[in-house]
Parts: structure tokens; C-alpha cells; sequence
């Protein structure tokens, strides 16, 4: 598609920053991939009091685009020319990667305490992820589609590690484990 999506949280180390009119902002920002020229913002409301910190981004297989905020356990998107919370998760810990499937149906995110999680995008309704029993999946900093199923990072697990999880037909359960890399010295 030509285009470049970046996730970005003003932070006081920034060059011109300015806490009067900075402070709390976050935004996802659209570029020309291949001329590098600036597009559109998509910028986070404006909440005394509330500061917005996206981190995590992904873009689905129909081009809609997710970012995550860690801090207020939102996931928002950009669809349609059109920047908009999907999800709020008070009760959550901090969303951490997100993932598409191939079909565009479903969004996959980490929390980093509690694992992974998915959205319906039809439907909005979120969903449990059904794991094995002996797996643990916190410390999951980065979540990426791959064939069936998804590579979750864990690089806050000990021994850091990334792994490969299939997932089941109708992609709400874990259908089987395989590591990639664990203990890896090259993970520091």
C-alpha cells in the first residue's frame, strides 16, 4: 500500500517538546513509504488529566490499523480515514503486541500479565484465548500472525523466549506449542 504507520506518545525528551501543549498526546501518524512525506495524524482526544501512550502498532491484511495503549489498556484503529477506540480494558494490566489473522476478523493483543486476548472486529466482543494448562504466556512484549497461528515474544520471561503457537480452526484456543528460540545469549 505504499505506507508507513508509526505509533507515537509525546515524552519530555523529545526535541520542541512542550508540556503546556504536549503533555498526555499520542497519535498514529501516516507517511508515504516510498517518498518518506508526511500524510495525515491521527491524534488521541484531548482528556485533562489523562495521558495517552501508544506503543504497540499493527496493520491487517485489509489495511486497517491498530495501536495499542498500554498505559489506559485501549486499542484504537484507524479505518477508513477514521480514528477510533475498539476496546478499554480497565481491569486489564498493560496491552503490550498486537495481531491480525489473515482474514481481517480477528485481533489478537497481549496483556502482560494475563496473556493473550482477542476482539471479534465484527462483532467488537472480546475474547479469551484458551491456553494449555502448563503454558505460561506473560511477559509478551510483541505478537505476530504467522501460518496458523501466532510467534509471541517473551522477552521478560525467564529464560527470554519466542514461541510458536497454532491456534485452533476458530482461532479462540492455543492448539499446540512450539518454541522457536529460548536462552538465546544474543537476547540481551
Amino acid at each position: 500500500r505504499n505506507t508507513l504507520w508509526v505509533a507515537s506518545t509525546a515524552v519530555p525528551h523529545y526535541l520542541n517538546y512542550k508540556p503546556e501543549s504536549d503533555l498526555g498526546r499520542a497519535g498514529i501518524f501516516k507517511f508515504e513509504l516510498s517518498s518518506g512525506k508526511f500524510l495525515k495524524s491521527y491524534l488521541s482526544p484531548v482528556t485533562p488529566g489523562q495521558p495517552f501512550f501508544l506503543s504497540s502498532i499493527t496493520v491487517g491484511p485489509d489495511g486497517a490499523v491498530f495501536a495499542a495503549d498500554g498505559v489506559n489498556n485501549a486499542i484504537y484503529q484507524v479505518r477508513d480515514d477514521k480514528f477510533q477506540r475498539i476496546l478499554h480494558g480497565p481491569h486489564l494490566t498493560s496491552i503490550r503486541g498486537l495481531a491480525v489473522s489473515p482474514d481481517s476478523a480477528r485481533l489478537y493483543f497481549a496483556d502482560h500479565e494475563m496473556g493473550i486476548l482477542g476482539i471479534d472486529l465484527a462483532t467488537g466482543k472480546p475474547f479469551d484465548v484458551a491456553v494449555p494448562a502448563k503454558l505460561a504466556l506473560g511477559g509478551i512484549e510483541s505478537l505476530l500472525w504467522y501460518r496458523d497461528g501466532l510467534i509471541a515474544v517473551q522477552s521478560t520471561m525467564n529464560p527470554a523466549r519466542a514461541m510458536y503457537l497454532p491456534l485452533t480452526t476458530e482461532g479462540h484456543a492455543v492448539a499446540g506449542v512450539r518454541p522457536v528460540e529460548a536462552s538465546n545469549p544474543e537476547f540481551r
